[in-house]
C-alpha cells in the first residue's frame, strides 16, 4: 500500500456534513466526501458517475494549524418581507430571499492522506498538478492559498506512518511557539461516527457512516528546523 499526501490550506475552508437549510456549520477538519470532491474535480469525474475506485480509499487527516471558526451571514434570492428578531421591525428582503448563517474555518492547515493502490494514487497526483475543474476547500468560495499538490506527496508507506513523519506545514509567526503535538484522525473500526462516506455518485446525495479514531502525535518538525520571521525588525532582509 502507498499513501498520497495533500496540502489543504486557505483563508477559508468549510467541511459541512450535517448542516441543512439556513444553518450550515463546518466540521473542524476536512470530510471524506469533501476530499473526494477535490479528487473528482481534479480528475474531471462527472457528478452523475460513481467514483468507486476513489471513494473506497482510506483517509486520514493531520491538523497542523487549527485556525478559528467564523460565521458569515448570507442572503440569496429576491422579493418578500421578514421581521428582525432584535428590532421587531419589518425588513424588505425579497420574495424568495433566503437567509443563512454559514460557518468557515479560517487560517487552518491540514495534511490529508489517502491510502490505496499506488497506480490509482499516482493518477490522482498527476491530476492535481493540472486539474480539469477548479478546486475548492469545501465550498466554491473557499480557494486554496497554496497548491494542494505536493511534489513528494506520493509515499510508499502506510497511512499513519506517512502522516506522522511528513514535515509540519503550519506557519510559525513571531513570538509563537511551535506546537509540540498534532491531532491525527484515521479511519478505524472503532471511534466516533461521521456521515461523510459517499454512496454512489455525488448526484445521488447519499452518504453512509464511517468511524474515525483521533489521537495526538508528536510534531515531526522541531524548533531547530523552523525560523521565526520578524517582518518589522530593522535591517532584516524580510522587512518591508
Amino acid at each position: 500500500m502507498a499513501t498520497l499526501l495533500l496540502h489543504f490550506a486557505g483563508l477559508w475552508q468549510s467541511w459541512g456534513t450535517f448542516g441543512r437549510f439556513d444553518n450550515r456549520p463546518t466540521d473542524r477538519e476536512p470530510s471524506k466526501s469533501g476530499v473526494l470532491g477535490v479528487i473528482c474535480a481534479a480528475l474531471g469525474v462527472p457528478r452523475t458517475e460513481d467514483p468507486l475506485p476513489y471513494r473506497l480509499l482510506s483517509m486520514g487527516v493531520r491538523t497542523d494549524q487549527i485556525g478559528s471558526v467564523t460565521t458569515d451571514y448570507q442572503t440569496s434570492g429576491y422579493g418578500g418581507i421578514a421581521k428582525s428578531s432584535s428590532t421587531k421591525k419589518k425588513i424588505v428582503l425579497g420574495k424568495n430571499c433566503v437567509i443563512s448563517n454559514r460557518e468557515y474555518l479560517t487560517d487552518s492547515v491540514f495534511l490529508v492522506g489517502i491510502e490505496g493502490d499506488r497506480h490509482i494514487l499516482s493518477k490522482i497526483q498527476e491530476a492535481l498538478k493540472d486539474p480539469v475543474w477548479p478546486i475548492s476547500l469545501g465550498r466554491r468560495n473557499c480557494i486554496p492559498s497554496v497548491p494542494i499538490y505536493l511534489k513528494d506527496g506520493l509515499i510508499d508507506k502506510p497511512l499513519v506512518e506517512a502522516l506522522s513523519e511528513y514535515p509540519w506545514l503550519g506557519i510559525t509567526r513571531w513570538g509563537q511557539e511551535l506546537p509540540k503535538q498534532l491531532r491525527l484522525s484515521i479511519e478505524s473500526n472503532h471511534g466516533i461516527y461521521r456521515r461523510d462516506q459517499l454512496v454512489g455518485s455525488f448526484a445521488s446525495q447519499k452518504f453512509g457512516l464511517r468511524q474515525i479514531e483521533s489521537k495526538w502525535i508528536q510534531n515531526p518538525t522541531t524548533d531547530e528546523e523552523t525560523q521565526d520571521v520578524d517582518f518589522f525588525k530593522p535591517g532584516s532582509s524580510q522587512s518591508l
